[in-house]
């Protein structure tokens, strides 16, 4: 039996040396073909089937090569909702994935964006045409008993950076009308999501130029630990109107505390958005609302100043 065993043994570990050699083999091929001209669109195509067997929508690549760094090169890039109307193009895309940390169920990324264009259209059912590309190509992939807790992720997913320049953006509402419009889209942002714990941080430049004209900017840092929602940064401002707040919550008993330390509203602009408005002047103030999860106290102090 023992040289049997030996011979068996052998056999499995030269099998799976043989495995080892095809992966390389596979892998190396895989780099070779993304650094050939010729190769590039075959690559793209075996990615784009890939991910096009996971979301709804359809994902079209032209190229992808191969960076020093060891990231890939995502060109010409367009996303398709299942309607085939065109929601996402981007000239290209970097994507740097690190998966050092599987052992640990962990798995990071970095991407950047040249000049995205990005066109949402809301349906009748109100959802938008990028979700529904994003959408799994199996709705029972994504089907859970109605009142069931969200489900937590059993891996960590860690955006190291996610970077976006010059990108713009088109968003129709479902009765066909622009509801915003902006150019110029700088965003920069890194964040979290596992088992335990999550965080986002994120700064976001924009020119608005609907519903109303005027430079925009978001600033948003938060972190989920369980149940604890904690948001210390939340700034949004458009031309002089602003909103800054500070809050944090428990998510599985529904208490909260919030404070909404300055808003700022610009009486011009909110005539433009609404003809009716009836503002002597510029408003400021603060304001703070709290819950027990039964509970909710509210006060809002508004005066007239400068902004």
């Amino acid at each position: 039996m023992r040289p049997a065993l030996a011979r068996l043994v052998a056999a499995a570990g030269w099998a799976l040396l043989g495995v080892l050699a095809l992966l390389g083999v596979a892998l190396s091929t895989v780099v070779g073909l993304s650094s050939s001209a010729l190769g590039r669109p075959v690559v793209a195509g075996l990615l784009t089937r890939q991910v096009g067997a996971m979301i709804a929508g359809r994902l079209e690549l032209e190229a992808v090569g191969v960076l020093p760094q060891g990231g890939l090169e995502l060109r010409g890039l367009r996303l398709y909702d299942p309607d085939r109307r065109l929601v996402l193009q981007a000239s290209s895309a970097r994507l740097f994935l690190d998966l050092t940390r599987l052992r640990g169920r962990e798995v990071g990324a970095v991407l950047e964006l040249d000049a995205p264009s990005l066109m949402v259209e809301t349906g009748e059912d109100g959802r938008t045409s990028l979700a529904r590309a994003l959408a799994p190509r199996r709705p029972e992939q994504a089907a859970r008993p109605p009142g069931a807790p969200l489900a937590r992720p059993s891996w960590t997913l860690r955006l190291t950076r996610l970077t976006v320049r010059g990108g713009e953006l088109w968003w129709q509402d479902a009765a066909g009308k622009t509801a915003a419009e902006l150019r110029g889209f700088d965003l920069d942002a890194e964040g979290a999501y596992g088992p335990k714990s999550g965080f986002l941080g994120l700064r976001a430049r924009a020119d608005l130029s609907a519903p109303l004209a005027g430079p925009l900017s978001l600033d948003v840092a938060a972190s989920l630990r369980g149940d604890r929602l904690s948001v210390p940064v939340l700034r949004a401002a458009l031309g002089p109107s602003l909103v800054e707040a500070l809050g944090e919550g428990d998510l599985a008993r529904g208490t909260f505390r919030a404070a909404l330390t300055r808003f700022g509203v610009d009486a011009a602009a909110a005539r433009r958005i609404d003809p009716a408005a009836r503002l002597g002047g510029d408003l400021a103030g603060s304001g703070f609302a709290a819950s027990d999860g039964q509970l909710v106290t509210a006060a809002l102090d508004v005066q007239p100043g400068d902004l």
